[in-house]
Formats: C-alpha cells, sequence, structure tokens
C-alpha cells in the first residue's frame, strides 16, 4: 500500500510539474532547458573526474537557471512552483538528450550563459 502511495504522489508531481511547464514562457523554458543541460553535464564531468570541467558547466548550469527563475518570477509563479518547474526540466532534459530531436541543443548552451542577461 505504501508503495502505491508513493507512485502515486511521484505521478502527481509529475503532472503538476507538467501543467506548470505548459505557462512557462518561452525564454525561460531555453534557460531552464540550458540549465538543467549544464547540470547534467556538470555530475558526468565530476564522475568523471575532471572537477574544472564540472565546474565550469555548473557555473553555466546556475546562471542559466538564474535566468530562468528570473523569467518565471516575472510570470507570477511562485517561489514552490519555481522548484516543482526546475525539478520537472532536471527529469525532462535527461529524456530528451537521449531522444533524437531534443527541444534545444545543449552545443548552444554555453554561448547562451556567457550572454549578457537581458
Amino acid at each position: 500500500m505504501r508503495a502505491l502511495r508513493v507512485l502515486a504522489g511521484g505521478l502527481a508531481l509529475l503532472m503538476a510539474s507538467a501543467a506548470l511547464a505548459a505557462d512557462v514562457p518561452a525564454e525561460a523554458d531555453r534557460l531552464l532547458w540550458c540549465g538543467s543541460a549544464m547540470y547534467w553535464l556538470s555530475i558526468s564531468a565530476s564522475d568523471a573526474g575532471n572537477d574544472a570541467e564540472a565546474d565550469l558547466y555548473q557555473g553555466w548550469a546556475d546562471t542559466l537557471t538564474g535566468r530562468g527563475a528570473q523569467h518565471l518570477i516575472s510570470a507570477g509563479f511562485a517561489a514552490d512552483a519555481i522548484d516543482a518547474v526546475v525539478s520537472g526540466y532536471d527529469e525532462r532534459v535527461v529524456v530528451d538528450l537521449k531522444g533524437s530531436t531534443p527541444p534545444h541543443y545543449a552545443a548552444e548552451c554555453p554561448a547562451l550563459a556567457e550572454q549578457p542577461a537581458g
């Protein structure tokens, strides 16, 4: 019974994240997607023992996610909703990167992180 509750809770969170993501402005979508992609690349680099590369990717992840969150704040998202959206992107990007046509390209994300905020 407990496993069923955990599964139902997880499904509810995913559905809520998906619903929130549907309302994410386009620029925030790109920033958050790239932030999550850089986050996963940071973990991969760290696992490979490349700390300098991991730090670089993590810096980009923080910058992109922060900028995306600012767009969500401007769009009226509450803090807990922003956390749910970011978590949803972290899960979604793993699937997107395994697919043949991700909505954005990870190779373009570092340049996006290096652009001045605006």
